[in-house]
């Protein structure tokens, strides 16, 4: 399983909000993992090479 992080945090003021911990994990837990995941099996379906990525 894969773990990713984004630590993008929007200011507003004094407020913030941070990105996946107050927005994307409250909607779908683990969305990121899973987008990545999606995103190889598509760039394999059209003849990618996944060595490219790193």
């Amino acid at each position: 399983m894969y773990k990713l992080s984004m630590p993008l945090v929007m200011h507003a003021g004094k407020a913030y909000v941070a990105l996946q911990t107050d927005v994307l994990d409250k909607l779908m837990p683990n969305l990121l993992p899973l987008c990545f995941t999606l995103l190889k099996y598509w760039l394999m379906k059209c003849s990618f090479f996944l060595v490219k990525l790193i």
